[in-house]
C-alpha cells in the first residue's frame, strides 16, 4: 500500500479486520526493523480507539503464540514468511509496543488535534496549562446563566437582549432569552460558524439596526400596497353582492388584506385555483344570480387587469416580503453575536480553558502555513504511514488540517495513507461529519490532490445471516430512488455478499391506533410477543437488544418490561436523576441548604404525600402542600414530626455529606424501594466527597453539571434485555435486534441554518441565522440554497439513521412501525416498499424462523445482596481481645444466645459439631455452650434436618415482590416442591416471631415450593415450635 488507498466498507464488511491487517503489514515492512513509532491512525470514537489497540496487541499475542488464525496465514503468503520468522518477529514488536506503548498512535481525531495544540500552545499564544471543557452544551449552559448574572454591568449586550425580549413579547412570545441565548452560543460553537467568522465579524450593532429599520419601512410598503390594490377592487365590485362571487375568493381577498391575516402565513396570498380563474375571467359560477352576473359582465374586463397586476405584483414582491419578515426576527439574535463572542473570549481567558471545537479551529489557518517538517518535530513523532477510521464522520475542518501531513506522506518515497469510510452510516452531521467528503474521494479516478489514489471496496457482509442481509440490500435499493440524486448512488449499488448462506429472519410489521397513546400501548405489545418469539426459538435474553431513535422511548420501554419481569440493561434508562428517590434526596440537599428553598419543599411534600408518609385523607393535596410548604426550617422540622417523621435540620447539618444521604435513606425506608439507584447514588456522593469535601452547595452544582451521565452501576448478564439509541448502537452487533417507534419526524426542533443574504435583499448583512421551515419554497429562489441543501441532508441522513439500525442484527430482525403522520413520515419507506413487494398484509416476513443452539449456560438461581444501612454511631463499640465484650453489663444469657446462635451458623450437618469453637470466650461455660447445641441439633422434631444429603442455604438473603428483604437463619431443600425453614430466637416466645415464619412459609411457596414446613428453636429453652 503507497499513495492513497480508499476503502469503502458496508456495515458488517470487517473494515476493523483490514484495519489491523494494513497496520501489522506496516509494522512489519519497517525498513530496518519491524515497529510502530511511524504510523498514525486516527478514529471517531474512544471505543473506536480501544477496539483497534486491543486488535493489535491481541492479533501480535496470538501470532506469538504459533496459534494459525486467517490472519496468520494471510501474512505467511503476503510476506512469503516463513512460520517461525513470523512467530519471532510478532514477539519481537509485541514486546516493542508493550515497553513502548504510548506511542502506539492509535487514538481519536480530537486526540491528535489536541497533541497539536499542546505542542504548538506558545505560537497560538495560549498558555501552556490550559485545560480542557469537553461538553459544549453543558459550556453553553455556564455561559448563559453567566450572561444573565452579569446582565446591568455589560451595557451594549444588555441593551440588546432587552430589544430582543421585548420583540418577542410584541410576537406575543414568551419574554425570556435564556433558551434562545442557549441555542445561539450552541450555534456559535460549530463549525459553520466559524467558517463565517471573517463575514459575521465585519457587521456592527449600528449596521444591523439601520438594516432592521430599512426592512421594515420595506415591509410597510408592501402591506400599503397591498391595501391600495384591496381599495381599488372594493370600490370596482361596490355594485355587485359579495356571494355572487365564484367561491367569495375576491370578497376573502379583501378580507385578507384588510385585516392582514397574511401576515402570519408563509405561502401567496393568491391561491393556484384563484389564479387560474383570473387568467380565464372566471368570476362567477352556475348558481349566481343573472343580474349579478349582468353587472360582473361589465367590470370584467377592469377586474381582470387590476388582479393580473396584483397577481404579477404579489409573485415579485411577496416571497420578498414573507424572507424579510425571518430575516429582520433573525437580526435581533444576530446583533448579540459580537458582543457574545467577546464576552466567551474573555470568559475562556480568564477560566485558562478552550473547548474540544476550538482544536481545529486554533490550528486551522496555524497548520496551512506552517512547514509539515517543523509540525513533526514539534509533537515529536514523524508519521510515515496515516490511517483514517470512519472517515464519513470526519468534519471538514478536520480533514483540512490532516491534509498538509498527508500530502507531505503521501508525497514521499514509500508513504501511505488509508482511509475507510461509508458514507451510509454518516450519523454525526450535528457534530460537524460531512460525508461528502468521503463521497469527493470515493468518486476520485486515478489521481487525488496529485497523489496516486486507488479505490477498494468491501464488498462481503460477515456480520448478518443470508436473509438480514437480502432483506437490507432490497430494502436500501428501493429507498435509493427516494433520496436526492447525489446520494442515490450510495444506496443504489448496494449489493453485499452474505457470508452465512443458510439463515435470517426479518419480520416488519405496522401497529394501529388513532392517538400516540394507543400506538405506544400497541408497540409495547409487539415488542414483548418478538421477545417471547425470540425465547420461544432458543435465545436468551442477553441475545436480544431493543434500538430506538429517542432516549424517552427508551424509558418507556424499560418501565414496561420490569413491570413485565424482564430484566434490562440500559445506562440511557438508568440514569440516577430519572429516579424519584434520588430527587427527592436532591431536594432535600437543596432545603439544607437554603431553607428558604420553597420550591424543593413543594417536591418534598409531594413525595411525601404519594408515598403515604403523610395522609391527608380528604383534604386537597395542592391546598395542603401549599398551606405548609412555605416555611423556615425549624417549623419544617415540627411539621414533619406531627407526621412522626423525625430528622432535625440542625443535627443533619453538621454530619458529613455521606452521613447526611445515608441518614435520609433510612429515615424514609429508600434502600427498599430503589436499591440499585441508591446504592449507586451513594457511591457517587462517596467519590465526591473524597475528592472535594462535604460542601452540599457545591455538590449541587456539581451535581447539575454530571447528572445527565450518572447512571446505575450495571452489568450486562445472560438474563437481560440491552437497550441503547440509535447512536450508541453504531459500530455493535446483536444476535435479535427489535426496532420499536420506527417511524419519526425528519427533524424533532428547527435547525439554525446560516443563510446567504442575496444583495437585494441587504447590502450590509452577507450572511443571517434563520430556523429552518418547510415553508422556504415560498421566498426567493436565490434565498432557498441553503434551505435546499439542509432539506436534502435531512433526508439522507434519516435513511442513514435507518441503515445503520437494520445492519446491526445477526440473526433476528424485527421493525415495528406505525403510520401517524404526526409522530412522522419515516414510515412511508416501509410502507411504500411493501406495496412494491406486493404485500397487502399489515406483516411482511422474510426469511424463516429457526431454533437457535444457545452456547451460554442459563442458570435458574437469581440471588441479590441487600444493603444494611445502620448508624454507624449505633454499630460503633471498643472492641476487647475477643469477639464479645464479657465485661459489660450486657445480660448473661442475651450473650450466650448470641454465641450459640453464631456458632449454629456454621453448622451444616451433624458431623460439623466437632469443628466448633466452644472456647471462643472465657466467659462462659464452653460444655453448656456445647450442651445446648446439641439439645437443638438432636432434638426429635428437626434432627433429621440436620442430615447429610440434604442441600442446606444459611442466612441466604431473599427479596420479596415488594423488594422487602428477609433472611431466614437455615433452609433445608429437600426437593423442588419441598423445603424445610428454621428460625432461631434468644429470647421468649412473641406473637411477632409466629407472624416472621408465617411470612417466611407464605415468601417460599410464592417461590414455587408446595410444601414448606417452618419451625421457631429457642436456643436457650432448647424448645422447638413447628409450623
Amino acid at each position: 500500500m503507497s499513495g492513497l488507498v480508499v476503502y469503502k466498507a458496508s456495515a458488517g464488511s470487517g473494515k476493523t479486520y483490514v484495519l489491523v491487517r494494513e497496520f501489522l503489514l506496516k509494522c512489519f515492512t519497517q525498513a530496518r526493523y519491524p515497529s510502530h513509532l511511524n504510523l498514525l491512525a486516527v478514529t471517531f470514537t474512544n471505543k473506536a480507539a480501544h477496539e483497534m489497540r486491543s486488535r493489535v496487541i491481541s492479533t501480535l499475542h496470538s501470532f506469538s503464540q504459533k496459534k494459525k488464525e486467517p490472519l496468520f496465514n494471510y501474512f505467511i503468503k503476503r510476506l512469503n514468511w516463513s512460520e517461525k520468522k513470523l512467530e519471532e518477529t510478532s514477539k519481537f514488536l509485541l514486546s516493542k509496543i508493550i515497553h513502548d506503548y504510548t506511542n502506539l498512535s492509535i487514538s481519536t481525531i480530537d486526540k491528535f488535534s489536541y497533541k497539536i495544540l499542546r505542542n504548538f500552545s506558545f505560537e497560538l499564544s495560549l498558555s501552556s496549562d490550559f485545560e480542557v471543557e469537553i461538553d459544549d452544551s453543558k459550556f453553553s449552559e455556564k455561559i448563559t446563566d453567566k450572561i444573565i448574572d452579569d446582565l446591568g454591568l455589560n451595557d451594549p449586550l444588555t441593551y440588546s437582549l432587552l430589544n430582543f425580549s421585548n420583540y418577542k413579547l410584541s410576537q406575543n412570545k414568551s419574554w425570556d432569552v435564556q433558551l434562545d441565548l442557549q441555542s445561539f452560543i450552541n450555534k456559535m460553537l460549530s463549525e459553520d460558524t466559524f467558517l463565517l467568522t471573517n463575514y459575521l465579524n465585519k457587521i456592527t450593532h449600528s449596521e444591523i439596526v439601520n438594516e432592521q429599520k430599512s426592512i421594515l419601512k420595506s415591509l410597510k410598503d408592501f402591506e400599503v400596497n397591498l391595501f391600495n390594490y384591496s381599495l381599488k377592487i372594493k370600490q370596482l365590485i361596490s355594485s355587485v353582492n359579495s356571494s355572487a362571487f365564484y367561491k367569495s375568493y375576491i370578497p376573502k381577498l379583501i378580507l385578507n388584506i384588510k385585516t392582514k391575516k397574511y401576515k402570519n402565513q408563509d405561502k401567496s396570498i393568491i391561491s393556484a385555483e384563484f389564479r387560474k380563474n383570473i387568467l380565464e375571467s372566471k368570476w362567477y359560477s352556475k348558481k349566481t344570480d343573472i343580474v349579478d352576473i349582468n353587472q360582473i359582465k361589465k367590470i370584467s374586463d377592469q377586474l381582470h387587469t387590476l388582479l393580473y397586476d396584483l397577481v404579477n405584483y404579489v409573485d415579485k414582491e411577496q416571497p420578498n416580503y414573507i424572507f424579510k419578515k425571518h430575516f429582520y426576527n433573525s437580526l435581533f439574535v444576530l446583533s448579540i453575536y459580537q458582543h457574545l463572542n467577546q464576552f466567551i473570549q474573555s470568559y475562556k481567558e480568564k477560566k485558562n480553558f478552550l473547548n474540544v471545537s476550538d482544536f481545529n479551529r486554533k490550528i486551522s489557518s496555524f497548520i496551512q502555513s506552517c512547514p509539515v517538517p517543523f509540525i513533526y518535530e514539534k509533537i515529536g513523532a514523524r508519521y510515515k504511514h496515516y490511517f483514517i477510521d470512519e472517515f464519513q464522520d470526519t468534519s471538514l475542518l478536520q480533514w483540512h488540517n490532516l491534509i498538509p501531513l498527508i500530502h507531505e506522506t503521501t508525497s514521499s518515497e514509500g508513504g501511505s495513507c488509508l482511509v475507510v469510510g461509508d458514507p451510509k452510516q454518516s450519523i454525526y452531521r450535528w457534530r460537524g461529519g460531512d460525508p461528502n467528503q468521503f463521497l469527493e474521494l470515493s468518486n476520485a479516478k486515478n489521481i487525488w490532490n496529485n497523489t496516486p489514489i486507488k479505490q477498494e471496496t468491501l464488498e462481503d457482509n460477515w456480520r448478518s445471516s443470508k436473509y438480514i442481509v437480502e432483506f437490507n440490500n432490497q430494502l436500501f435499493n428501493f429507498i435509493s430512488s427516494k433520496v436526492p440524486t447525489e446520494y442515490s448512488d450510495i444506496y443504489e449499488r448496494l449489493e453485499q455478499n452474505p457470508i452465512e448462506k443458510k439463515s435470517g429472519y426479518v419480520e416488519l410489521s405496522f401497529v394501529n391506533g388513532d392517538s400516540y397513546s394507543e400506538i405506544e400501548e400497541h408497540t409495547l405489545a409487539q415488542i414483548m410477543s418478538s421477545i417471547n418469539q425470540a425465547l420461544e426459538d432458543g435465545y436468551s435474553l442477553s441475545d436480544i437488544t431493543i434500538i430506538t431513535r429517542k432516549k424517552k422511548q427508551i424509558e418507556v420501554i424499560s418501565e414496561y418490561l420490569i413491570s413485565n419481569n424482564i430484566f434490562i440493561f440500559s445506562s440511557e434508562s438508568l440514569l440516577l436523576k430519572n429516579c424519584t428517590d434520588v430527587q427527592f434526596l436532591i431536594n432535600n440537599f437543596k432545603i439544607l441548604q437554603k431553607e428558604y428553598e420553597f420550591k424543593s419543599k413543594v417536591e418534598v411534600l409531594s413525595y411525601l404525600i404519594d408515598n403515604n408518609f403523610i395522609v391527608i385523607k380528604d383534604k386537597s393535596k395542592t391546598k395542603f402542600i401549599y398551606d405548609n410548604a412555605k416555611c423556615e426550617n425549624d417549623q419544617w422540622n415540627k411539621f414533619l414530626k406531627s407526621y412522626n417523621i423525625d430528622y432535625n435540620f440542625r443535627k443533619i447539618q453538621v454530619q458529613t455529606l455521606y452521613n447526611i444521604t445515608e441518614s435520609l435513606c433510612r429515615t424514609f425506608n429508600l434502600f427498599r424501594k430503589s436499591p440499585n439507584y441508591i446504592i449507586s447514588f451513594l457511591d457517587v456522593i462517596l467519590e465526591y466527597s473524597l475528592k472535594n469535601g462535604n460542601s452540599i452547595s457545591d455538590f449541587l452544582d456539581w451535581w447539575h453539571e454530571n447528572q445527565d451521565k450518572l447512571s446505575v452501576s450495571v452489568t450486562k448478564s445472560t438474563d437481560t434485555v440491552e437497550l441503547l439509541t440509535i447512536h450508541k448502537s453504531k459500530g455493535l452487533e446483536f444476535p435479535v435486534v427489535i426496532f420499536p417507534f420506527a417511524n419519526w419526524k425528519m427533524e424533532e426542533k428547527p435547525s439554525k441554518i446560516w443563510t446567504k443574504v442575496p444583495d437585494h435583499i441587504s447590502q450590509t448583512i452577507p450572511y443571517t441565522l434563520l430556523p429552518f421551515t418547510s415553508k422556504y419554497k415560498s421566498w426567493p429562489k436565490s434565498c432557498q440554497d441553503s434551505f435546499l441543501e439542509h432539506d436534502k441532508d435531512l433526508i439522507i441522513d434519516n435513511v442513514n439513521l435507518l441503515y445503520v439500525t437494520l445492519t446491526r442484527a445477526k440473526n433476528r430482525l424485527f421493525i415495528i412501525s406505525n403510520k401517524n403522520k404526526r409522530a412522522g413520515l419515516i414510515y412511508k419507506y416501509f410502507e411504500d416498499f411493501m406495496s412494491f413487494k406486493n404485500s397487502n398484509n399489515s406483516i411482511y416476513k422474510y426469511g424463516e424462523r429457526k431454533k437457535y443452539l444457545n452456547k451460554i449456560k442459563q442458570s435458574n438461581k437469581f440471588i441479590l445482596n441487600s444493603y444494611v444501612s445502620n448508624s454507624w454511631t449505633k454499630r460503633l463499640r471498643v472492641k476487647s481481645n475477643r469477639i464479645y465484650n464479657w465485661e459489660s453489663s450486657v445480660n448473661k444469657a442475651i450473650n450466650l444466645g448470641n454465641l450459640i446462635h453464631k456458632l449454629m451458623s456454621q453448622v451444616i450437618y451433624k458431623k460439623d459439631l466437632q469443628n466448633l469453637n466452644y472456647n471462643e470466650t472465657s466467659y462462659l461455660d464452653s460444655d453448656e455452650v456445647k450442651r445446648k447445641i446439641q439439645d437443638i441439633i438432636l432434638n426429635n422434631e428437626i434432627k433429621h434436618l440436620f442430615d447429610e444429603g440434604q442441600e442446606v442455604i444459611v442466612e441466604r438473603t431473599i427479596v420479596d415482590q415488594y423488594k422487602n428483604v428477609w433472611i431466614p437463619d437455615r433452609l433445608v431443600i429437600h426437593n423442588s416442591k419441598s423445603v424445610s425453614v428454621l428460625d432461631y430466637k434468644t429470647g421468649d416466645y412473641e406473637d411477632s416471631h409466629k407472624s416472621q415464619i408465617l411470612n417466611y412459609k407464605k415468601l417460599l411457596m410464592e417461590m414455587g415450593y408446595e410444601k414448606v414446613v417452618g419451625y421457631l428453636v429457642y436456643i436457650i429453652e432448647g424448645k422447638v415450635i413447628k409450623y
